[in-house]
């Protein structure tokens, strides 16, 4: 493994540039970046989940830097609203809920006292819900004990000025970057492997492994390998996207995502500190571009600072993101709407998946066959994730909605809302983007509740937990009040006279 070539610039090809350059660092391994200025990126990407903060650390990207370089707000979850049905409005948060009595999972024990005739709520008792609701925000408690500490957070940003400081890192780690057009590429006649790269300006670009970041083009994995696409509309329809950003508001700075259900699909709404972001992802069978755009544009908290951008997409991966010696990351390896903001966490668990089973000498036909179900097994398990926002919304107005009520599901999804409904169990996957919390919060809010608590509440004192439940709550209502506002948080410690040069955040 004497050379890399990663085909594509943008988040992904950058990712992958950083990421390698610091997992190869002692390797002496070469690595090229290829990419055409005159070929722009998507770059809608705005915001993240919380393993965004293990790839920055990894590549040496502190958050002070991230932040600040590129624009940025932290993000406790999303808020859904209309989702259930009109009117409705539920918090996604990344993090868990109370704490477990006498090891039993805080839910079942929530469940039980319901049955006994609490009238409880879930969301009370998490805190990044508490301090969503009022707009604040504060980082985890060092105390992973603590009910206040046991919660993650990602961020909202610029995608393209987050692909621009990686670029500066994997530069500075070595990486060649080339700007040129692909024009061809060579197979060896022996296998079929890709053998090298011919560019525009005559260069031939040889390898060992090549990385396919080319986007929905697909360049490598797609037109040359001719790995199939496994098309996932026939339960994800929404094949259409028009972004456009809106200036910065005064006042409220929410530390998270909104996303609204739409006659046809859902629009988002992400703070940054130089604009906000907004866009409408819809099914084009049930409205088109124009009055897509009509009702984004008539729904901006503010006057637009942009042209809109539109995209089409199709729901679905590649049979396998690793064939031959070709690796897809990004939307060359699939793409799952961004519902869940999941497409920038996809590149850095495929280079996850990557150096997990990356050759140490010979390609080995076992390895890339194993990384390819584990890769394959993340994206199904936030595809069946996303699919269950709108499987179990109660909403029937409009066709777009009527259209999930008789539809089939994947098994794998099936058999999780059936573990959960029978007992409350919350299947552990060990390649799987959300945590179990996040499956619970989905069921909670869209009225799925299980047949009967687990067994293990039976042998736990339940008065003892009935006293406790208000004073956990309130516990979390009080550290949520401690907090500062987002808007005075981002202030305190991202103003030029916040944090010394050369200081992340905790060290200031």
């Amino acid at each position: 493994m004497r050379s890399i070539v990663i085909v594509g610039g943008g988040t992904a090809g950058w990712s992958a540039a950083a990421c390698l350059a610091r997992f190869l660092a002692k390797r002496g391994t070469a690595i090229t970046l290829v990419k055409s200025s005159a070929i722009g990126t998507v770059g809608v990407g705005e915001a993240s989940v919380p393993n965004i903060q293990n790839f920055n650390r990894y590549v040496g990207l502190s958050e002070r830097d991230f932040i600040s370089g590129a624009n940025g707000t932290f993000k406790l979850g999303i808020r859904f609203d209309d989702w259930v049905r009109h009117g409705s409005s539920f918090f996604h948060p990344f993090g868990g809920y109370g704490l477990p009595f006498e090891e039993v999972e805080f839910h079942h024990c929530l469940n039980r006292a319901r049955e006994l005739g609490d009238r409880l709520d879930l969301a009370d008792y998490s805190l990044p819900v508490a301090m969503a609701r009022s707009a604040r925000f504060s980082q985890p408690s060092p105390d992973n004990r603590s009910p206040l500490g046991d919660f993650g957070y990602a961020y909202h940003f610029d995608a393209g000025l987050y692909a621009q400081q990686l670029a500066r890192i994997a530069k500075s780690a070595g990486v060649r970057e080339i700007d040129a057009r692909i024009c061809g590429v060579s197979r060896r006649p022996s296998d079929g492997w890709i053998e090298a790269l011919e560019l525009e300006n005559g260069a031939r670009l040889a390898a060992d492994l090549f990385v396919d970041c080319s986007g929905f083009n697909a360049l490598l994995i797609g037109k040359a390998l001719e790995t199939p696409y496994e098309d996932w509309s026939r339960w994800l329809p929404c094949d259409r996207a028009v972004a456009v950003p809106s200036a910065p508001t005064t006042g409220e700075l929410p530390p998270y995502t909104v996303a609204r259900a739409l006659e046809a699909g859902w629009s988002w709404r992400i703070p940054l500190q130089h604009r906000i972001g907004n866009g409408y992802v819809y099914s084009s069978r049930h409205i088109d571009a124009e009055a897509a755009t009509e009702r984004l544009l008539a729904s901006l908290p503010s006057p637009p600072v942009g042209e809109p951008n539109h995209l089409r997409f199709q729901a679905g991966m590649r049979a396998s993101f690793w064939t031959a010696n070709c690796v897809a990351l990004g939307l060359a390896g699939g793409f799952i709407e961004p519902l869940e903001s999941t497409s920038i966490n996809l590149v850095h668990r495929g280079l996850s998946t990557l150096m997990d089973f990356y050759p140490q000498h010979a390609f080995d036909p076992r390895q890339i066959a194993a990384a390819n179900r584990r890769f394959r097994a993340e994206q199904e398990n936030i595809r069946d994730f996303i699919i269950l926002h709108y499987w179990a919304s109660s909403r029937n107005d409009t066709a777009f909605w009527r259209q999930f009520r008789d539809m089939s599901l994947p098994q794998s999804l099936s058999d999780r809302i059936d573990s959960y409904l029978a007992c409350g169990y919350l299947e552990p996957w060990f390649a799987d983007s959300f945590k179990a919390e996040s499956w619970l919060t989905m069921f909670e809010a869209f009225g799925l509740r299980p047949a009967q608590s687990d067994s293990r509440v039976l042998d736990i004192d339940m008065d003892a937990v009935r006293r406790a439940l208000p004073q956990i709550k309130a516990a979390i209502a009080t550290g949520a009040a401690q907090a500062p506002l987002h808007a005075e948080f981002m202030a305190r410690n991202f103003s030029r006279e916040a944090v010394p040069p050369n200081k992340s955040l905790q060290e200031a």
